[in-house]
């Protein structure tokens, strides 16, 4: 669940030891890490203009409720 990782990071959710993408090491099995996301992957940068240094927010990063919240160029995209 990415709300359980600090901004900007997501959680990796996976079985065994599967490799955490930019980790190194086995960690626990069965266990979730965070990790940072590659370019392009959704990231849930923050909500509600908290915290405030992560707005205005960035090209594939939520949760925006209105363009005014993302960065010169970019639309917020809200699903239903």
């Amino acid at each position: 669940h990415d709300g359980h990782c600090d901004w900007g990071l997501n959680c990796f959710q996976r079985d065994g030891t599967t490799a955490v993408p930019g980790c190194s090491g086995d960690g626990l099995p069965d266990k979730d890490y965070c990790y940072v996301p590659q370019a392009g992957e959704l990231v849930y940068a923050g909500d509600d203009l908290e915290p405030q240094t992560n707005f205005p927010l960035g090209e594939c990063e939520g949760d925006c409720d209105s363009d005014g919240q993302c960065d010169e160029g970019l639309v917020c995209f809200q699903r239903s």
